[in-house]
């Protein structure tokens, strides 16, 4: 019998406390509530203000972009046009020539990689020690 009035005490004390926080408002709202009491005309400006934003949204749509967005890396001779397949193909042709002209930026495999990487590694030591 004790174990039901507990029980009954502890469900009417909870439901009180959710009851009394469901009531309360936030400083947002007493602060707008604040404002309309001061002044009357400020409630109205606020509606007058979102009605605009609002016919402003409905003019304006949000226009959604399904291509996706491609950056390049900037090399000379490239200047993106925001035509993917262009730009892919303009870029191809910018690092062709690039490359026909700069010999190390011409590596055709894994070996002469190792090559170019060990003898950058040298010059920069050899620099290092000179200074």
């Amino acid at each position: 019998m004790k174990n039901l009035h507990l029980a009954t005490f502890i469900f009417f004390f909870l439901s009180i406390v959710v009851v009394q926080a469901q009531t309360r408002n936030c400083a947002t709202m007493d602060y707008y509530e604040m404002r309309k009491n001061q002044d009357p005309e400020a409630e109205k400006r606020m509606e007058e203000s979102e009605k605009k934003v609002q016919d402003w949204i409905a003019k304006n749509p949000q226009k959604i972009n399904d291509e996706p967005v491609i950056l390049f890396p900037t090399i000379t001779g490239f200047t993106p046009t925001g035509n993917v397949e262009l730009d892919r193909i303009n870029y191809a042709s910018a690092k062709q020539k690039l490359g026909g002209s700069n010999p190390k930026l011409k590596v055709h495999n894994e070996s002469e990689r190792k090559v170019l990487l060990d003898k950058k590694r040298k010059e920069h030591k050899m620099i290092l020690k000179n200074n």
